[in-house]
């Protein structure tokens, strides 16, 4: 076993059918060895309530000063971010996002860092945001945990990039270590990767 401490957690399911689509089964049992590396999914798939609940709340941070409406909105009803982020985040968006739109979002992210998850989990909030303005609690988890499946790609990268320019990764970086502190989680200097040695493809001919 690769990952003991990890171990098989609901989301990975996804990330291996969208590696499968493009690759072989060694090579896409590779490429999520490498995804567990980094810090948010090794964080996130151990489930443990400190490392999971400092991202939450660094997504907060910025949702509540980015879309201050729609997170009063949101916080009346009752409905905490840590409803539809777990899901888009273990997933890294393939369940709540049609294949292309997620592809591409997953192109950005190995190129741009976490910083970009939070940017694309912003972005699907603020283009849903006159909709979900007017729904209760329930509805409202239902919408996020299912994307309307007619999105175009440049509607949801317009979003997005709104919300790229105004979070800069230094910003993002020094709010999300805040509140590692704050759940009582170790702040270290590894740029959001893992020290484990890292596992290499080999072609077998």
């Amino acid at each position: 076993c690769f990952c003991p401490e990890i171990g098989y957690v609901q989301g990975m399911s996804f990330l291996v059918a969208s590696f499968l689509l493009y690759m072989g089964e060694s090579e896409s049992f590779c490429c999520l060895a490498n995804l567990l590396q980094r810090r948010i999914h090794s964080d996130f798939f151990s489930l443990q309530r400190p490392l999971v609940e400092a991202y939450v709340l660094c997504f907060d941070h910025f949702f509540r000063k980015l879309l201050p409406l729609l997170y009063d909105h949101m916080q009346a009803e009752s409905v905490s971010s840590e409803m539809f982020l777990m899901d888009w985040y273990l997933s890294l968006f393939t369940k709540a996002l049609p294949l292309e739109l997620a592809a591409q979002v997953w192109d950005v992210y190995l190129s741009e860092g976490e910083v970009y998850l939070l940017c694309v989990a912003l972005g699907i909030l603020k283009m849903f945001a006159p909709r979900l303005s007017v729904l209760a609690f329930e509805n409202i988890t239902l919408f996020l945990l299912h994307l309307p499946a007619k999105m175009t790609l440049d509607e949801l990268m317009d979003h997005v990039s709104q919300i790229t320019k105004k979070i800069s990764v230094s910003q993002y970086e020094k709010t999300r270590d805040k509140m590692r502190i704050k759940c009582g989680v170790a702040v270290g200097g590894d740029n959001g990767v893992r020290n484990r040695t890292m596992p290499v493809c080999v072609k077998h001919s």
